[in-house]
């Protein structure tokens, strides 16, 4: 007998919204797994490009570029469908929740480029406060080491900086 919350199982055995049942009978059968991913009943099946973009709009507080148009680049349509559509959009957590873990999971890889932008919009969605920010550094120094967070240190800096500057004026023509 196998341990359903093993590493086989991942405890998902006993979640009555998930049907893993063809994926088993496939395996212990030999025959080839059903396509499509493991059924789980929730909204969690339907992808909605429309509301992923919305998301993707509030998560960035507006600021990054247009994103292409349906169907012009898969992988944004994908992004926007799963990550913004499902995962940023799901109630459980929220989005200043899902920004401090993001912002801890790109400090550990040295990102400085996400690191910024979610900064960037931290701040001007009203997250995380400038002493919130520096304290999530001093935090997360602990655990990414000092040369990662030395750039988070750096990073924090520049985007309050900047946060706290007029825009500059466009040169005349």
């Amino acid at each position: 007998q196998r341990n359903p919350s093993g590493p086989a199982g991942f405890g998902l055995h006993n979640r009555p919204d998930i049907n893993l049942q063809p994926y088993l009978s496939a395996r212990h059968t030999g025959k080839s797994l059903p396509s499509g991913g493991v059924h789980i009943k929730s909204r969690m099946n339907t992808y909605d490009r429309d509301r992923g973009l919305a998301t993707f709009a509030e998560v960035y507080a507006g600021d990054l570029a247009p994103l292409p148009a349906p169907g012009a680049v898969p992988y944004i349509d994908f992004m926007l469908e799963t990550l913004f559509g499902v995962l940023w959009s799901d109630d459980t957590l929220s989005i200043r929740e899902r920004r401090l873990l993001v912002l801890g999971a790109l400090a550990a890889q040295g990102d400085d480029a996400a690191l910024e932008v979610h900064l960037r919009a931290a701040l001007k969605r009203g997250e995380l406060s400038e002493r919130q920010l520096q304290a999530m550094t001093t935090f997360l120094t602990q655990y990414v080491g000092y040369p990662r967070g030395s750039r988070l240190l750096r990073l924090v800096g520049a985007v309050v900086q900047a946060a706290a500057s007029p825009p500059a004026d466009p040169a005349p023509r």
